[in-house]
């Protein structure tokens, strides 16, 4: 309770030093997402091209990119990497808490001396990054072996979609177990918070080197880490909330517009281009306050757990001939930023309306046939998906204990049949008999695992075929059958061929070097375009602007998945990808029809307002 109490104190005090100094810590949280902007990119581009250089390969995708991490060079670089950003994160808190900390003393901080401050201090602050994220790394490490062993122990004996979709009683045990090993594992890992919370001041107002700054942090009492770690808990709590608040307002704010906006999609551009604004303002607003708080939280305490710690140094270097110019925001000052601001981002919207792609081109895959209206790689969703006038199909494929291939995602059968019948091992015969379609509806009950060959009979002269070949272990001559199937059907100018696993994606490549055959990739690091493959099908999020572009000046195309959200299918279409997969072929099909009636500008706001990110729900 007196913790509490004093923490209710404490709070009052921050609230009130915001609500004087606003306009300070505005200008600094502004800059220091601004240098983040600058720095980040280019950082980023410079540290995957260290990690791809140490590894060896021109790209890194999905389960290389974990392997390559678990490795004793990963492991170092990964380190480092860590540490760089944690540096670049904590400038703004370091900004914030020095700001604060003049504020008491009767000065005003110019953002020049506080940037200068830290720039001379930089590397003693990566120094102490990388020794935060070491001792949280250790402290972390047996918690990750004891969810390997509990993800083994009770979500391994079949695939992990029928554990996600049917949520037996093994996931809520899992679950139960990982959350106690959580629970373990949250007091050390708060006192190593707690040493960062208390050792980053220490490093910035004395001249205590890092090491000695983190081990100082340990010498907390217990009841000064007990309010250290209130005061986390509290900040994050704080955060979700206020995000919370600001979703939630957003998602009722989305479905107003859907009902507004009816079947016209140019209505909802508008609608969504006004709610992109409102958001962004929002996530400034909570960032603001949040990072301020938590910043002025870390003084509070620095204050109460080191009284006579800071002083002289800071006053020293802080504090020169003539006091500067303070980062105090006057309202014309915000008028002439945001007219400054506005001017920029009319010129780069202009500049970038011609280059908004009509998006007619874009074709429309249905994922494993058109999946939210029949059950998954069934004949009956491929007819549907057919119905609803898909340019593609993309289906699933594997082997059965007798080298068949037929068509089906998971390893097993649980998800989508109930059975606990592995693919790899069972006969075809055996696969056959297990209904596949009660799951989805009782009117699908006839389904039954179609064979790739029955697959191309359904499709040909109708559809295009997107094949994926699963990889789950023992295959045998398995890209071979495919291209036998598809060659004995003449349907290879109608199909294409991708994977997860790039050396399987090389065989097929090496196997019919004038197929069209593609990568498909979730996660990455490197440069994708320099693989030897047709096309690339990546996750949303990867496909930018600029990856687009780089892709097709190589004369590769790439397409998207798994993409439902109206907006978003409509901004991947702006962007100018080749093709995008679908639970909802109809819908992207209609979209791409009323697209044609959109004006530039009306597409621009739709590309922009996608950045809200899968909050609005698809049509029906």
């Amino acid at each position: 309770m007196l913790i509490i109490m004093r923490f209710g104190t404490d709070l009052a005090n921050i609230l009130s030093t915001i609500r004087q100094h606003w306009r300070i810590f505005l200008g600094i949280h502004v800059a220091a997402n601004l240098l983040s902007l600058a720095v980040l990119t280019p950082l980023y581009t410079l540290l995957t091209g260290w990690l791809i250089l140490a590894s060896g390969d021109a790209a890194l995708t999905d389960e290389d990119i974990l392997l390559f991490a678990l490795s004793p060079l990963g492991l170092l670089v990964t380190l480092i990497v860590a540490g760089l950003y944690l540096t670049l994160l904590v400038f703004e808190q370091s900004a914030l808490f020095l700001a604060g900390y003049r504020l008491q003393a009767g000065h005003q901080p110019g953002l020049v001396e506080l940037a200068r401050y830290l720039l001379q201090r930089a590397w003693s602050i990566f120094l102490f990054s990388l020794r935060t994220i070491g001792f949280a790394s250790l402290v972390l490490a047996p918690f990750g072996v004891a969810v390997v062993w509990i993800v083994g122990r009770y979500l391994s004996e079949y695939d992990i979609n029928y554990y996600l979709a049917e949520r037996p009683a093994e996931l809520w045990t899992a679950a139960g177990a990982i959350t106690v090993c959580l629970l373990l594992v949250l007091w050390p890992m708060m006192g190593v918070l707690a040493r960062w919370f208390i050792g980053l001041p220490l490093l910035l107002v004395t001249d205590d080197t890092p090491g000695a700054a983190f081990r100082r942090g340990k010498s907390l009492s217990p009841s000064m880490r007990l309010r250290v770690t209130f005061i986390l808990i509290a900040w994050v709590v704080l955060n979700a909330i206020l995000l919370g608040m600001a979703g939630l307002a957003l998602d009722v704010a989305a479905g107003f517009a859907i009902r507004i906006a009816g079947e016209s999609l140019q209505v909802l551009a508008y609608l969504m281009g006004g709610l992109l604004v409102l958001w962004l303002l929002a996530a400034l607003f909570v960032t603001f306050f949040t990072s301020t708080i938590l910043a002025l939280a870390m003084l509070w305490l620095h204050k109460e757990a080191f009284p006579g710690a800071a002083g002289p140094r800071l006053g020293q270097d802080l504090a020169p001939q003539r006091e500067q110019r303070a980062v105090r925001v006057s309202w014309l000052a915000v008028a002439g930023i945001l007219l400054v601001l506005l001017s920029g981002a009319a010129f780069v919207i202009l500049s970038i309306v011609d280059q908004v792609d009509p998006g007619q081109s874009t074709a429309i895959v249905a994922h494993r046939g058109a999946s939210m209206d029949a059950p998954e790689n069934t004949l009956a969703s491929l007819e549907e998906a057919i119905r609803q006038r898909a340019d593609w199909v993309e289906i699933d494929v594997q082997e059965t204990r007798e080298g068949g291939i037929v068509v089906i995602h998971d390893r097993d059968l649980m998800k989508v049949g109930g059975v606990p019948m592995n693919v790899r091992d069972a006969a075809f015969a055996e696969l056959r008999n297990v209904d596949i379609g009660s799951w989805f509806d009782d009117r699908f009950r006839t389904e039954r695992i179609a064979t790739l060959a029955e697959v191309l009979d359904l499709c040909k002269g109708r559809v295009k075929l997107i094949v994926e070949l699963k990889y789950y272990g023992g295959e045998v001559r398995f890209e071979e059958r495919v291209i036998e199937i598809i060659e004995s059907h003449q349907m290879q100018e109608d199909i294409a061929l991708m994977s997860l696993n790039y050396r399987g994606v090389e065989t097929l490549k090496s196997l019919r070097p004038d197929w069209n055959v593609g990568l498909l990739s979730s996660v990455v690091l490197g440069n994708l375009e320099q693989l030897n493959v047709d096309f690339l099908a990546v996750n949303g999020r990867l496909a930018t602007r600029g990856f687009i572009q780089s892709v097709h000046e190589r004369n590769r195309k790439i397409l998207v998945w798994t993409i439902n959200d109206p907006v978003e299918i409509s901004a991947m279409m702006s962007k100018g990808v080749d093709g995008i997969i679908t639970d909802r072929p109809g819908v992207a099909k209609t979209i791409r029809d009323q697209r044609a009636d959109l004006k530039a500008h009306e597409l621009l706001i739709i590309r922009f307002a996608s950045l809200l990110g899968g909050r609005v729900k698809p049509v029906q």
